[in-house]
C-alpha cells in the first residue's frame, strides 16, 4: 500500500468509512463529522430527519453513501478526486469491517500476538458487514432487507465459529430469548409463509410450513408440495428431484460431470434435467435468491 491516504479524505469520501487500529476503540476512530454528511434523510414524522435509531447510530448496513464511491470506480474507472498521503504502518491491513474481516483480525491477533497493529478498511461507517440490515431512501421511503440477522445458522457453526463465539462471550440462547416470536432467526423449528400470487397461481394465498427442510425432503415435503397446486406431471417430478433417488446425470462420466456442473446453471439443469417448466422453476425462485444471494 504505497499510496497513502487520511483517514478523514477517505471518509468524507465514502470511499472508505472505518479504519480501525486494533489498539483503539472503535468509536474514537469514526470521524463524527464525516458519517454526518454520509447519514440518509428518512421522512420527518416531527422528531427531526435524526431521530430515526439506525440512522442516528449508524448501524444499517449497506447505506446510500455507502457505495457510490466504489461503484463510480469499478463501473467506469473513475478515482476518487482527492486524496492525500498517511505516513502510517501497520502489520496487517484488512479490506472489509464485516464477520470475515473481524474475525480474520481477531485469529490474527491471538496467532500473532496482541501488540499486532492492524488497519481494518470498509465503505461503511460502522462494523458488521452483511450481518447487519440493509437500508435504503426510495424518495420518501426506508426500504429495509433483514441482512445477515435472517439466518443465523448457529447450529451449523464451525468449532472455530463455536470457540470464538464463546471467547467473545456472546449467549446465543440469550439474543434467541430475545427475538420476537415470529421473527426466523434460522430457528430449525421456524415456519414460514411462501406467497403465491393470483396471477400465476388464480389467486393470492400463504403456504405455512417449513420449507427450508420440505425442500430438502424432510416429512412435510409431500404435504407443503400438495399445497401449491401444480400440474399432476410437474408436481411428481418436483418430488422426485427433492427425494433425490434417481442421479440425474447418471448418463455423464464423473469428468463429464465435473464439466457439466461447472458450465451449466441450475435453471438449465432443472429443465433439461430434472424436467421441470420454467413456470415449475420460478415458483422457488425467490426462495432461492433469499438464501443464496
Amino acid at each position: 500500500m504505497k499510496k497513502s491516504i487520511k483517514r478523514r479524505d477517505f471518509l468524507n469520501g465514502a470511499a472508505i468509512a472505518i479504519a480501525a487500529g486494533s489498539t483503539l476503540p472503535a468509536r474514537s476512530l469514526i470521524a463524527s463529522d464525516s458519517v454526518e454528511q454520509l447519514l440518509p434523510t428518512p421522512a420527518s414524522d416531527g422528531l427531526g430527519k435524526k431521530y430515526y435509531p439506525p440512522t442516528r447510530t449508524g448501524i444499517r448496513g449497506s447505506h446510500n453513501g455507502s457505495f457510490e464511491i466504489a461503484h463510480d470506480l469499478a463501473w467506469r474507472g473513475n478515482k476518487p478526486e482527492q486524496y492525500s498521503e498517511l505516513d502510517e504502518g501497520y502489520d496487517l491491513i484488512i479490506v472489509g469491517g464485516g464477520i470475515s474481516g473481524l474475525a480474520a483480525a481477531y485469529l490474527y491477533q491471538q496467532q500473532a500476538g496482541a501488540d499486532k497493529k492492524i488497519l481494518i478498511l470498509d465503505n461503511h461507517d460502522d462494523f458488521g458487514g452483511h450481518a447487519k440490515r440493509n437500508e435504503f431512501q426510495l424518495g420518501d421511503r426506508t426500504l429495509l432487507g433483514p441482512g445477515g440477522s435472517f439466518n443465523l445458522e448457529h447450529y451449523s457453526f464451525s468449532d472455530t465459529a463455536a470457540r470464538v463465539i464463546s471467547e467473545l462471550d456472546i449467549d446465543l440462547d440469550k439474543l434467541d430469548a430475545a427475538r420476537e416470536p415470529d421473527f426466523l432467526l434460522a430457528q430449525l423449528n421456524s415456519s414460514q409463509g411462501y406467497f403465491l400470487n393470483e396471477e400465476h397461481y388464480g389467486q393470492n394465498k400463504i403456504i405455512q410450513g417449513h420449507w427450508p427442510s420440505a425442500l430438502e425432503g424432510d416429512e412435510e415435503t409431500v404435504e407443503l408440495i400438495q399445497e401449491l397446486g401444480l400440474p399432476p406431471e410437474q408436481h411428481q417430478r418436483l418430488l422426485d428431484l427433492i427425494n433425490g433417488e434417481k442421479d440425474l446425470l447418471d448418463d455423464l462420466s464423473l469428468l463429464e460431470t465435473k464439466d457439466y456442473i461447472g458450465a451449466t446453471s441450475y435453471e438449465e439443469f432443472l429443465i433439461k434435467k430434472a424436467g421441470l417448466s420454467l413456470d415449475t422453476v420460478r415458483t422457488f425462485e425467490s426462495f432461492n435468491k433469499i438464501f443464496m444471494g
